[in-house]
């Protein structure tokens, strides 16, 4: 595409994949925006948080509620519908082998610390739902050392902020994107 750099946004996971991208090319992001991740590549061993997962006590036709914030799930009951619709197409597209064991990806993102020290040096975007059952706010405290430019932005969302409230993750992060309120 001729592209030679850009600003890179990623959620939870691909937060994480986003992260090694920089540290492996770091000439070609000129800003990151990482949304609900611990950012855990950045940790070493003694530093690692643990992995938060939503409640196993909840019955298996609520466990995609438990990621939004409860009020969404109370008003919003038909936009749950369509993020759980949206996530049940995907998941049998998805190898026998990643069924059986879903938590492999997981762990061998975020549970692989670097050897050394890693200092992210482009300006970048920790962007965090309050009511977020898998990575709390809080995670910002542990990984913030390893940025050189970064902000903090905490929204009242569950883990999914783009769906929960559009309108305010687009202004944050084009706020961000822009240079806007620094």
């Amino acid at each position: 595409l001729g592209i030679s750099s850009g600003i890179v946004l990623a959620h939870s996971i691909g937060a994480e994949l986003a992260l090694r991208f920089y540290l492996k090319y770091p000439h070609m992001v000129d800003k990151l925006i990482l949304c609900n991740s611990i950012a855990g590549t950045l940790l070493g061993e003694q530093e690692m948080l643990p992995f938060s997962s939503p409640n196993s006590s909840v019955n298996n036709s609520d466990k995609i509620a438990v990621y939004f914030s409860p009020e969404l799930v109370q008003s919003r009951p038909e936009l749950i519908e369509r993020f759980r619709e949206t996530v049940l197409s995907g998941v049998n597209k998805r190898s026998r082998q990643e069924r059986l064991h879903p938590g492999i990806m997981v762990r061998e993102l975020i549970y692989s610390p670097s050897k050394k020290s890693q200092q992210v040096h482009c300006p970048t975007l920790l962007l965090y739902g309050l009511n977020d059952p898998v990575v709390k706010p809080s995670a910002a405290e542990r990984v913030t050392k390893y940025f050189s430019d970064v902000q903090v932005k905490t929204i009242p969302t569950g883990h999914h902020s783009f769906w929960e409230l559009p309108e305010e993750f687009n202004r944050i992060v084009l706020d961000f994107a822009l240079n806007k309120g620094k």
